[in-house]
């Protein structure tokens, strides 16, 4: 089932808005390792594009005619970065839509790469693309490098602060989501695995012969 990274009564309210038939749009929310760690590829766009100029977004767009979200978000991908950039990338999660705030309503598609990725030699920006970075998960699951602030209108918002751009928005909303929903418990379990490997690895000592037993 898609990933519900939003309450159930936005959902109610996103699903309102389709069946209304607003416009649908798809991002993709790309992770691989870039410069030795897992990390989350971001674009700022440019001075050029109609809408959101130069913000931190997600590569995407406006579903076309009998394209499926994740293939609109694949699509975009390679059109803002280039097709090397899509090279090796696979879905792992496809989540619930949500609503941005002119109404669209937009698929996040979760897509990991095992490949290293190379910022300045796999990627070739369109005309739409400012620049383009990367935040590590390490950097993005640290509570310092994030905090919530409270919008006009649109009440209390993550924001991710510590990159070369603060993230913020709807890119931000989505990437929060994932982040707890997605990439957290992933972390937390390979944490725990590690640690039950380090204790079969290293079983404790036998009590009778363990420099702390007791006479």
């Amino acid at each position: 089932a898609p990933l519900s990274i939003l309450p159930d009564r936005i959902d109610a309210t996103v699903a309102q808005k389709l069946a209304a038939g607003a416009r649908r749009a798809a991002v993709l929310v790309p992770i691989a390792p870039v410069d030795g760690e897992l990390a989350v590829v971001l674009s700022v766009r440019s001075g050029a594009v109609s809408s959101h100029q130069h913000q931190v977004a997600f590569p995407g767009g406006h579903l076309e005619e009998s394209e499926t979200p994740e293939q609109a978000a694949y699509r975009e991908a390679s059109e803002e970065l280039g097709a090397a950039f899509r090279e090796g990338f696979a879905t792992v999660d496809a989540c619930r839509p949500v609503l941005s705030p002119v109404g669209t309503v937009v698929y996040p598609i979760v897509a990991c790469r095992d490949d290293p990725l190379d910022l300045d030699s796999d990627i070739r920006p369109s005309d739409e693309v400012a620049s383009v970075f990367a935040l590590s998960l390490r950097h993005l699951l640290d509570d310092a490098n994030r905090e919530e602030r409270r919008y006009d209108g649109r009440g209390v918002l993550p924001v991710f602060k510590g990159g070369p751009r603060e993230v913020w928005g709807l890119t931000a909303v989505i990437l929060d989501g994932v982040l707890r929903d997605a990439v957290a418990p992933c972390v937390h379990l390979a944490d725990a695995e590690e640690v039950q490997q380090q204790q079969r690895d290293d079983p404790p000592g036998d009590p009778a012969t363990s420099s702390y037993a007791l006479d």
